[in-house]
């Protein structure tokens, strides 16, 4: 970080905004951590992904819970963990969108 004072160092107006704007977050510094929390992860991942098919035409990947596509994923998803060893909201966040409870899926 510049010295105070130097050219393009930041000003007390601008610790002044980041500290409104982190109080306005919930105490969040970055929108990253917000989504850590669990709600905005849920919201983000809520209706799957997309991908592209040979014909360039799009399409979601939806979860399909109390199948045995459900099952499998489950089951896959079961023992994925991130570095820290917890599981990250993205995987919590889609877990629940196929209904996994442990290694099975249910409607």
């Amino acid at each position: 970080m510049r010295k105070p004072g130097s050219p393009g160092a930041p000003t007390d107006a601008a610790f002044e905004q980041a500290a409104k704007t982190a109080k306005a977050m919930g105490g969040y510094t970055d929108r990253w951590a917000m989504a850590r929390g669990g709600k905005a992860a849920e919201r983000k991942y809520a209706n799957g992904t997309t991908y592209k098919d040979s014909e360039g035409k799009t399409h979601k990947r939806v979860a399909h819970p109390g199948t045995k596509r459900g099952d499998a994923y489950c089951a896959r998803s079961s023992g994925q963990k991130s570095k820290d060893g917890t599981k990250s909201a993205k995987l919590r966040a889609r877990r629940k969108a196929w209904g996994c409870r442990g290694k099975k899926s249910v409607k």
